[in-house]
């Protein structure tokens, strides 16, 4: 079965974690966005000001 958007395999899941790096507070990523966990991108109708958890 091939990936789609919604859906990765666990091996490319452990890369993506180990290049990323989790951070439960928002960052400004290498572009300038604002991301949060495992380089999620936060869109601009999600409030995260106050990090997330575990």
């Amino acid at each position: 079965m091939a990936n789609t958007p919604d859906m990765i395999n666990e091996e490319n899941l452990a890369l993506i974690k180990i290049f990323e790096g989790l951070k439960l507070i928002k960052y400004r990523d290498t572009a300038g966005k604002w991301a949060i966990g495992y380089g999620h991108l936060i869109l601009s109708n999600e409030n995260l000001d106050n990090g997330i958890t575990l």
